[in-house]
């Protein structure tokens, strides 16, 4: 994926690591000191902080009243992923810039429509934003690594799929942000795989509006087919930024075609975001024209300030103008008046 930066950045941008399988590991010592060591800390770390969640959920759940569940357990798995990843930020292994998911973090009912390039995207995502609804597979829900801190969280399974629509309506209407990848699975014909148009049904019901979200990745780490114990060459590189938004207006075809177009334009070489309105320029712009505003307010006092002093100038210029004729005439009518 070879991308060009955001204006402002000075960064390169980010390109797969094309270096050969067997010699993962040889790159990675060289890049980054103790790296094996690290590696497996950053894994044992993360698990151990897994493990601990989901026993929390377990001995939290029964106690907790009905309505404050999933917003408790949503937390928990929020704050759990921002920890794992700062763990692995604080070991070396990890370069992440995210900072744009702020521009919509706390916005009710949105959907994040994002591009799957790794199984890290879920950590990454919900290590930002804490108030988010996953969609599951089944299997995930029923595993005991995984399943008593989704149910906790309220998240929703994919079967049956009329179910998981309405269920996913539901939470949209309840305030609940809804991430879904539309790929349906990890990314294997790039830039995306063709999207399945689930999340244009859920928008088209909830009357939810779907923000596109555009994962980039130097790292073949965690992409389909690579283990989890696998180490790749460190550090891995993440950038999220925020594409296009779209409103439920037309068919939920329309709308799997407009995302599917946004993603595209974003991730092909030389790309950006497709033409639309972002969560960041919709609250900045309207900042713009007011700034725009106000330096024209500025600039039309400074124009009048400055024809006034045209003016005065000038009434100065005409009044010196009469006195100097009034004198030259006295001088005529009186003669005698000049030096002797």
């Amino acid at each position: 994926m070879n991308t060009t930066m955001p204006p402002g950045t000075t960064s390169a941008p980010l390109e797969p690591d094309t270096a050969p399988a067997a010699d993962a590991s040889t790159t990675a010592s060289r890049r980054l000191p103790f790296a094996r060591l690290r590696f497996a800390a950053a894994v044992g770390g993360c698990a151990a902080g897994f493990l601990g969640g989901c026993l929390l959920a377990a001995i939290a759940s029964p106690w907790l009243p009905a309505e404050r569940r999933g917003r408790f357990g949503r937390r928990i798995i929020h704050r759990l992923f921002a920890r794992c990843f700062a763990f692995m930020q604080w070991l070396g292994l990890l370069e992440c810039d995210a900072t744009d998911l702020d521009a919509i973090a706390g916005e009710p009912g949105l959907i994040i429509a994002a591009n799957h390039p790794t199984m890290m995207d879920v950590l990454l995502l919900i290590a930002r934003l804490d108030n988010v609804c996953c969609i599951m597979k089944a299997s995930l829900m029923r595993s005991p690594f995984l399943g008593a801190g989704a149910r906790l969280a309220g998240y929703v399974v994919n079967e049956p799929a009329l179910g998981m629509i309405r269920r996913a309506s539901a939470a949209l209407r309840d305030g609940q942000q809804l991430l879904i990848f539309p790929e349906g699975t990890r990314t294997v014909t790039p830039p995306i795989n063709p999207l399945t148009g689930g999340f244009g049904v859920i928008a088209r019901q909830a009357r939810a509006t779907v923000q596109v979200v555009i994962i980039e990745t130097d790292s073949v780490y965690l992409r389909k087919g690579w283990p989890l114990l696998r180490r790749p060459p460190f550090p891995v590189r993440y950038r999220v930024r925020l594409g296009p938004r779209f409103a439920p207006d037309g068919s939920p075809e329309r709308l799997v075609q407009q995302v599917d177009e946004a993603m595209r334009a974003a991730l092909e070489p030389g790309g950006a975001a497709a033409a639309g309105p972002t969560a960041r320029e919709a609250t900045g712009g309207r900042g713009q024209e007011a700034g725009r505003g106000q330096e024209a307010g500025r600039g039309q006092e400074a124009g009048r300030g400055q024809e006034a002093g045209r003016g005065q100038e000038a009434g100065r210029g005409h009044e010196g103008g009469r006195g100097h004729d009034l004198g030259v005439r006295r001088g005529r009518v009186e003669p005698g008046s000049g030096p002797r």
